[in-house]
């Protein structure tokens, strides 16, 4: 038997997973494109897809090697 705090947690898990699952299934019903390059324009303005991504994975790059560079002083 489940005590109540563990069945409170299932009850408020199974009640996102049916939330979620109803989002998903309203999107997949809709008609026309899901994505809209209006609502993107950072992406155009990186040259597209591709480019993006790069310039994405270089700042994370960036970001890593100066995090884990050592400290001085």
């Amino acid at each position: 038997m489940m005590d109540e705090k563990k069945w409170g947690a299932f009850l408020s898990q199974a009640a996102l997973r049916e939330a979620r699952r109803r989002r998903l299934l309203e999107t997949l019903k809709r008609e026309g494109p899901a994505w809209d390059p209006a609502d993107h324009p950072d992406i155009e303005e990186a040259g597209g897809a591709a480019a993006w991504v790069r310039k994405l994975r270089r700042e994370a790059d960036k970001a890593s090697r100066q995090r884990l560079r050592p400290k001085r002083g």
